[in-house]
């Protein structure tokens, strides 16, 4: 017959044990956490006895807790245990006799009986071992009242979302100042920080380092994506690079700004876009071309070059990113989806479902990191470290160095591919798909990229259309002036604009030919930060004359409101003081008055002779 659930009993529920505190007539039971003060309500159906002794389970808890503690401070005893429980092995299995064990143990008759019945096979030397004197470890001897306040202060910090934790200092600060404002006396800093422990290594880890760096730490990281061949999926990502470049005077400018492509089955970089943009559409889409076109043709930004080393090319089937604007934009989804890349946002809040692309662009960083003008990863590496004044490398610098970084990178074995190269894995995998194959290649390069260019919308004005202040004009806008349209542009050269209608691209170059081109970066980095809104004040000291314009209107308009009351009063006294002196202080005397009636109390009223 199985055991009744009644009060007091163990259970099993969703693998963790609870205890039972209440049973009801409905079937439901209350169970309460073994760790906490947590309790919840579930059937009796759902959970499963856990059939203990309690006095022998807590009896074993004991002697194991003793052991332990014996283990740290009294070998000697340790010893004695042993050596006792060895000799009543002997005497229960009948090698020695009872007066033997009384003369081998050197103990009388009455303790011998004791040892006897203290001792449990299944034990051994623990169930003998005397208990210590003195205060037991791990004992709490705190009130009640400062054992709430240090549950209350650490539970708060652990539960606030809402900002990063603070360092356990400022906890203990928090848990100080709560106990002044309490007329309680503030436990020291190791009580708090066994309280801490309490909680579990990931509450620590939390409080130390911030919710985000424990989930990455600590959390199960399920979600591992297989990849048949090389192009079947790739992964894309931003980052700011940890150097500053200079101009070509040496001046330091900005740091410049990576968007990176790879393939995840070789961990090829498929493709790569610098720029001193911050990420945006544009850069999508420019590494988004890097990746799926030869590179000779491109610029060095984007890995190419006549001597460019990357070989490496090809259309995915499919893109890993985050949640990031650029990436969730409508436009480039269903770009997207019209050349058959099917788009796989990572989960929110799960990194680590990026890691190879996070991996790859941590070990660019860390050979950026040797290079002068670095900001390397955080301020405690950097220390006193000017950047600025050790910047040295220009943009197209910068740019060549890092092409040299990526042809070393794919040369070099990667332990995730088993000690392989990458260009190895990539050589491998398209040889497989035949001798001399050649990834499938859009038919129209020049349709292919203005589909993923960026798109912004502008209103076409008699003299054209405005970006990046210069205006665009065509035969074709002669029939469009007023309407807001659509335009696309090449970041690496905004000589152009195009604008598609009936299904093809029309092209739309400035209205100013002799004007020289230039790229989105050098016009973001050089025009728009030093650009001047109309009506900006260039001499700062006029801000302080235009504020004293500003008083001087504002005390003007209170001193002639103060006028015009003024005269406003003067007015109604003269007029009170002649109808006085024409008898009209008789008239109201006498109440020669008409009284009006109640529907015309909004009319004026009239005096009867």
């Amino acid at each position: 017959m199985l055991k009744p659930i009644v009060e007091g009993n163990l259970v099993s529920f969703e693998e963790k044990v609870y205890r039972v505190i209440a049973c009801r007539a409905d079937g439901a039971i209350t169970l309460k956490s073994l760790e906490s003060e947590h309790s919840f309500d579930v059937l009796f159906t759902q959970v499963n006895l856990v059939e203990v002794d309690q006095e022998k389970h807590e009896l074993y808890n004991d002697r194991r807790l003793i052991w332990l503690e014996q283990t740290e401070v009294n070998p000697k005893e340790l010893a004695i245990a042993s050596d006792r429980a060895k000799k009543i092995n002997d005497y229960f299995q009948g090698k020695v006799s009872r007066a033997e064990l009384i003369e081998k143990l050197g103990s009388s008759e009455t303790t011998t009986r004791r040892l006897l019945k203290r001792y449990d096979p299944e034990l051994g030397a623990v169930s003998l071992v005397r208990s210590i004197r003195g205060r037991k470890k791990n004992s709490r001897l705190l009130s009640d009242i400062q054992e709430k306040i240090m549950e209350k202060a650490i539970s708060k910090r652990l539960n606030d979302k809402t900002k990063k934790l603070e360092a356990f200092a400022s906890l203990w600060e928090y848990v100080d100042s709560l106990c002044h404002t309490m007329g309680v006396k503030t436990p020291s800093l190791n009580a708090l920080k066994r309280r801490l422990e309490s909680f579990g290594q990931k509450a620590v880890y939390s409080l130390l380092h911030g919710r985000e760096p424990m989930l990455q730490k600590f959390e199960l990281k399920p979600g591992m994506i297989h990849v048949d061949t090389i192009l079947t999926m790739v992964q894309i990502d931003h980052t700011r690079v940890d150097v500053i470049i200079c101009d070509e005077h040496g001046r330091p400018l900005m740091r410049p700004w990576l968007t990176v492509v790879i393939d995840l089955k070789s961990r090829v970089i498929l493709g790569y876009y610098l720029a001193l943009h911050p990420p945006s559409a544009l850069s999508v889409a420019m590494a988004m071309l890097s990746a799926c076109f030869p590179k000779q043709a491109f610029p060095i930004a984007l890995g190419g070059g006549q001597n460019t080393r990357h070989r490496f090319w090809g259309v995915p089937g499919a893109i890993g990113m985050d949640n990031a604007a650029e990436f969730t934009s409508p436009e480039l989804e269903a770009t997207l989806q019209y050349y058959k890349i099917v788009p796989m946002l990572r989960p929110i809040g799960k990194k680590h479902y990026g890691g190879h692309v996070e991996r790859i662009i941590g070990t660019l960083m860390g050979k950026v990191h040797l290079l002068p003008g670095t900001t390397y990863s955080n301020v405690l590496k950097k220390a006193d470290y000017d950047s600025a004044k050790h910047s040295a490398m220009t943009f197209s610098a910068f740019c060549e160095w890092f092409a040299n970084e990526v042809a070393i990178y794919h040369g070099r074995a990667h332990e995730g591919l088993n000690r392989l190269a990458p260009f190895e894995v990539w050589d491998a995998e398209m040889a497989k798909k035949g001798l001399d194959y050649v990834p499938p290649m859009p038919g129209n390069f020049q349709t292919f990229a203005l589909d993923f260019f960026p798109s912004v919308l502008r209103t076409v004005q008699s003299k054209g259309v405005e970006l990046s202040r210069s205006f665009y004009s065509s035969a074709i806008l002669s029939r469009f002036v007023g309407s807001r349209l659509s335009f696309k542009y090449n970041p690496l050269n905004l000589s152009k604009i195009w604008l598609r209608q009936d299904g093809r691209y029309h092209e739309i170059p400035y209205s100013d030919l002799t004007k020289t081109p230039v790229s989105y970066s050098e016009y973001w980095a050089f025009s728009r930060p030093r650009a001047r809104r109309p009506g900006t004040l260039v001499d700062k000291e006029l801000h302080q004359v235009r504020l004293e314009n500003h008083e001087l209107v504002e005390n003007s308009k209170a001193t002639t409101k103060r006028l015009r009351q003024n005269v406003a009063k003067k007015a109604t006294a003269a007029e009170t003081m002649s109808f006085l002196s024409y008898g009209g202080e008789e008239l109201l005397l006498q109440g020669n008055t008409k009284e009006p009636s109640s529907d015309q109390t909004r009319k004026k009223l009239k005096w009867e002779d």
